[in-house]
């Protein structure tokens, strides 16, 4: 809980609480290694520590979600394919292997983007070799926009009934979900490898 303490103090005790989410979320979206869920579950508690809005910090959070994963993605998008081109991705990463990736993310992007979303580590990865195989921006906001409506207001709301329980509340169920989406994208990925394994035999 250290993020959760170190967090809180600033956001009860400042007046820039909104302003502060909205950072912290983009630099989550950015890939730093801030929990985003519970940057959440404290935004919540906050707000009730300091009689705040909840709406409006479920709103603010949206938008900071939004604008750091659509950094990375712009990221991707201006320096992913150079970075493709330089050693060592050049030499790991046949011409073969880069078109097969547009062609899954071509298909499968937009339930990769919303379930990679959910998991902290893999995100702005995901999201930068998304935009880098050419994944459309405007879809990728739907998606990314998508998951953030299903993770951010339940995860606030959670902080600001329950506080430091919220997370004992949520853990349950994010084990089920994280197991339920890993399953999907495994089995994803293993009926567009043997799509390919018949199309090229």
């Amino acid at each position: 809980m250290d993020w959760f303490n170190f967090l809180s103090e600033l956001l009860v005790n400042g007046p820039w609480s909104y302003v502060l989410v909205v950072t912290v979320l983009i630099l989550c979206g950015i890939g730093l290694p801030f929990p985003e869920e519970a940057t959440f579950i404290v935004a919540g508690y906050a707000v009730s520590k300091i009689s705040g809005n909840i709406w409006l910090m479920i709103g603010v959070a949206l938008v900071g979600i939004l604008m750091g994963d659509s950094l990375t993605f712009f990221l991707g998008r201006r320096y992913g394919q150079e970075l493709l081109n330089r050693w060592p991705f050049n030499k790991l990463i046949t011409a073969a292997n880069l078109e097969r990736s547009k062609q899954f993310f071509s298909k499968h992007g937009a339930k990769t983007i919303f379930i990679a979303g959910c998991m902290a580590g893999v995100r702005a990865p995901t999201f930068f070799l998304s935009a880098t195989m050419g994944f459309s921006y405007t879809r990728f906001l739907i998606w990314d926009g998508a998951r953030a409506l299903v993770t951010c207001p339940v995860s606030i709301l959670l902080g600001y009934w329950f506080g430091e329980k919220a997370e004992e509340h949520l853990a349950p169920y994010k084990n089920y979900l994280l197991v339920g989406m890993g399953l999907v994208l495994a089995a994803l990925l293993l009926r567009w490898f043997f799509k390919r394994q018949k199309a090229a035999g």
